[in-house]
């Protein structure tokens, strides 16, 4: 993923300076397809890489400012997005402003808009400089790594054929022999263990300071890719940077080689995990899902669960449960099913529609839910056009319309709780127990306009709200949300007594963290009621985002705040001298 360069601080005239100083340079969009990319660029950081360049490429390892473009030709600078909103979201503007410029630049009306190229012919890779080799040979392994392909397969001849004619269209160096520039098997495979010495050396460095600081958390799954039909054990760390920003790399991803994926077996994979990046066994707090093997493997780890997998535990069940319970929805997810083999299977209705009918994603099942009968409703009168000329419009007439549109209405909020328990650069930990609510108010029943099946499937979801998601509630889970500056009064605990004796049992939970990091007293392996936190359930629950617009108590005047401020370090104070 590319690196963003956060330039709200930045002005557009001092962009222009250090561009024209060569402090920053102008970045090719090789990845818009828009023919305006050709005139105007992005504007990223200069280094090593982008010397002697006119213009250098947009790549994982380029360092991009965040809402502006320039002129490739004058380096006037335009803001194409705005500066960061509360939510952390910008306003796009476009570029029409810059394509404006561009089209009476006068500096562009002098050039002959072409790029520079060598006129010598480059007959095979020693030609070509070190440099570019390496990026050559840096690329093959992405490819490998990334697609999960065998090193022999970039020796393949519908792969060497493609970039060929890559080559062909748009070599800078003219038309070449693909096999001259292409390394083989071994070669690849030999950068590619030195590259994965060098990340691992450098993420031992980088996670040196948050080790010391017990500024870390991981996470770990055992996943099952289906085309290849072989699992991976992969191991990620989080950690907050300098800049207070949270960093997440992949520190292993491997094939798992075991026939029996008992917890044993997991943890002697994990353990090698643990020794090499240096890790704190038994004090690195660390986050799965619920199966049998990855708990039973972290036994004597602070294990926290997945609240992402586990709603996806609750939508599964319920549904399946709701199916084998009401044999009118279960006619429903039948005929779905059917009209969605049929269209596959046909070959020549797919193409036609709006948007594909989705299917089942093996990644994130979670969403199919949604993403499945989302697509059927968006479709269904193009369907419909399309079936009647076939004479299988029947096939669509079997789903009941009005169920589906309630189905993908309930649906959708659930898409926006996975968002936000899914984040890997913002923090989650305080989203857990007011999504727990929002997800209780999206299946309240609605006795006049609900529908017999969406009522059954309600049912089910409250079922496994509370079966499968609030006991792996923690009281960490509490702490973090309180401590957002938007959910710290808990307004979704509609009971102000409940409300007030949850917030002293976190400032107690805050004192006891403030005096010690051992964070495997606030984990315990036994998903009970003493683990639980307790708030009683709300009756009616907002969303997030309306709950922090229109239900935050209004601001202190700027006395109040500082009145206040003074006061809690006060407090704060004498409590530590308390537990001294």
């Amino acid at each position: 993923m590319l690196k963003y360069i956060d330039a709200d601080h930045i002005k557009s005239v001092e962009i222009k300076r250090k561009l024209e100083n060569g402090d920053y340079v102008l970045i090719r969009n090789n990845q818009g397809t828009a023919e305006f990319w050709n005139d105007i660029c992005l504007i990223g950081m200069n280094n090593e890489n982008n010397e002697n360049a006119e213009l250098a490429m947009l790549t994982t390892e380029v360092e991009v400012l965040e809402g502006y473009v320039a002129c490739r030709y004058c380096k006037e600078v335009y803001q194409s997005h705005s500066a960061k909103k509360a939510d952390g979201r910008r306003v796009n503007y476009g570029t029409t402003s810059a394509q404006n410029h561009v089209r009476t630049c006068k500096k562009r009306s002098g050039s002959n808009n072409t790029s520079p190229s060598i006129s010598r012919f480059m007959c095979n890779k020693k030609h070509l400089p070190a440099k570019m080799q390496e990026k050559i040979k840096d690329a093959q392994l992405k490819f490998v790594v990334g697609g999960l392909h065998s090193f022999s397969s970039i020796e393949k001849t519908g792969l060497l054929e493609l970039c060929q004619l890559c080559i062909d269209i748009g070599s800078a160096y003219d038309r070449m022999n693909v096999n001259e520039i292409f390394y083989g098997r071994t070669t690849i495979s030999g950068f590619c263990q030195r590259k994965f010495e060098q990340v691992k050396a450098m993420y031992k460095n980088v996670l040196q300071k948050p080790l010391q600081e017990k500024n870390l958390a991981c996470t770990t799954d055992l996943w099952r890719d289906d085309y290849l039909q072989r699992y991976y054990l992969d191991f990620t760390a989080f950690w907050i940077d300098e800049d207070w920003n949270l960093q997440h790399g992949l520190l292993h991803c491997r094939y798992f080689d075991y026939e029996s994926k008992t917890g044993e077996n997991i943890w002697k994979e994990l353990e090698k995990v643990y020794e090499a990046y240096n890790l704190s066994i038994g004090d690195t707090p660390i986050t799965t899902d619920s199966g049998s093997n990855i708990k039973a493997a972290l036994y004597d780890e602070a294990r926290y669960p997945c609240l992402a997998h586990a709603t996806n535990i609750v939508l599964e069940t319920a549904w399946n449960e709701t199916k084998n319970n009401n044999s009118d929805f279960h006619l429903f997810c039948t005929s779905v099913s059917d009209l969605r083999t049929f269209v596959v299977q046909s070959g020549n209705i797919q193409h036609h529609l709006p948007k594909t009918l989705k299917g089942i994603s093996g990644t994130r099942p979670w969403r199919s839910y949604y993403l499945i009968h989302e697509s059927i409703q968006h479709s269904y009168e193009k369907l419909r056009f399309i079936l009647e000329k076939k004479r299988e419009d029947d096939r669509l007439y079997r789903i009941n319309k009005h169920l589906l549109d309630d189905i993908v209405k309930l649906m959708e909020n659930f898409v926006a709780i996975f968002d936000i328990l899914e984040f890997s650069f913002k923090p989650t930990l305080q989203n857990v127990v007011p999504a727990y609510y929002s997800m209780c108010s999206y299946v309240e029943i609605d006795p006049v306009n609900d529908r017999p099946v969406i009522r059954a499937l309600k049912l089910e979801i409250q079922k496994t709200l509370d079966s499968k998601y609030w006991p792996s509630i923690t009281r960490m889970h509490c702490v973090a949300t309180f401590l957002d500056p938007s959910l710290k009064y808990l307004l979704f605990v509609e009971e102000k007594k409940y409300r007030d004796l949850q917030m002293k049992e976190i400032v107690k939970d805050i004192q006891l963290l403030a005096s010690s990091f051992d964070f495997k007293g606030f984990i315990s392996e036994n998903e009970g009621e003493d683990e639980q936190i307790r708030i009683k359930r709300k009756k009616t629950v907002d969303p997030f985002e309306k709950f922090r617009e229109n239900k935050s108590p209004k601001p202190p005047n700027l006395m109040d705040m500082v009145k206040d401020e003074r006061d809690n370090y006060l407090q704060a104070a004498v409590n530590m001298k308390q537990f001294d």
